[in-house]
């Protein structure tokens, strides 16, 4: 009993269940980009308290992209957690400090600039007695993520870590804003999901030149585009092309070209010249009809309310 009442006081939140365990000191403090993990009494709405989430959003930005969670975290004391069988990703960059990793009998130190990937159903310990800092997101399990990921557990030195944390805290000061912007926003969920795929599968070659054309196609007002003729383009066959589009993107051409003009058409749905009818014409629909259902079934709400309310947050 008297060693229980200790770890109470030591303790602000104990997590027990089939898949994890977790022991949450006093001292940490974790700031996230959308809802929080821990439960929602521990939570403010204020940036900074020392356990924040944000107002929720009209649509999971973040998700709409298959980012499922994501947080700045910082802990002072003997942290603990053991996790099992989750259904999705967790890619740990670490900021600060050297926590250790226990990946079945072996013990790794995770060094300050390195990044550790665990796939879904991965089991790990994670523990520190020392001060260590870092950002982590929660990846879902997708057919797109998977290509990008890997199965395979990583531990390496980021390469983008630098990148990563300017865009995850330019999306947190945002995001906490009475008066956010949901295109801003967009814009630096776009930039955490580009650095996320460039970490995990380097562009090489022929991958920077797709990567440019569908850069290009976010911001263009072409029609509706072929995998035929942007593979002549390019100088490959259509096969190579979508074997280079599922070895950095993890999808086909002509859902990642979908991807990318549904990009472009948020921003025509809010220009002054735009509408849904031009909007759906730039992403290859018939009508106005279809190309609502589509836009709503990706971003979890409707172009007509996306486009109200991203302009009464700018009025």
């Amino acid at each position: 009993m008297e060693n229980m009442q200790r770890a109470a006081k030591k303790y602000l939140w104990e997590k027990k269940t089939d898949t994890e365990l977790q022991l949450w000191p006093k001292s940490s403090t974790e700031h996230y980009l959308a809802s929080p993990t821990l439960p929602k009494h521990l939570v403010m709405r204020r940036k900074f308290a020392k356990i924040s989430a944000p107002e929720p959003l009209p649509f999971n930005i973040l998700e709409a992209r298959g980012i499922l969670n994501a947080a700045v975290t910082e802990h002072n004391r003997a942290y603990y957690q053991a996790r099992a069988d989750e259904k999705f990703a967790i890619a740990l960059f670490i900021t600060g400090g050297s926590p250790t990793l226990r990946l079945g009998r072996r013990e790794h130190k995770l060094k300050r600039g390195s990044v550790f990937l665990a796939p879904p159903s991965c089991e790990y310990v994670l523990k520190s007695s020392d001060r260590w800092t870092n950002f982590w997101f929660h990846i879902e399990d997708s057919k797109v993520w998977r290509g990008i990921l890997g199965k395979e557990i990583i531990i390496k030195k980021s390469s983008r870590i630098e990148d990563l944390r300017s865009a995850v805290n330019s999306y947190l000061r945002e995001v906490y804003k009475p008066d956010r912007s949901l295109e801003l926003l967009d814009a630096y969920a776009n930039a955490i999901v580009i650095l996320l795929k460039s970490e995990f599968s380097p562009n090489v070659g022929d991958a920077k030149t797709l990567e440019a054309f569908l850069s290009g196609l976010k911001v263009s007002h072409a029609e509706k585009t072929s995998a035929a003729k942007t593979a002549k383009r390019m100088g490959l066959s259509v096969y190579n092309l979508d074997k280079l589009c599922l070895k950095t993107r993890g999808t086909k051409f002509a859902k990642l070209a979908k991807e990318a003009r549904m990009e472009n058409a948020k921003r025509i749905l809010i220009s002054p010249e735009g509408g849904v009818a031009k909007a759906a014409k730039i992403c290859g629909y018939a009508d106005r009809s279809s190309f609502s259902k589509a836009f709503k079934k990706k971003f979890l709400i409707s172009p007509s309310d996306f486009a109200e309310g991203e302009n009464a947050q700018n009025q």
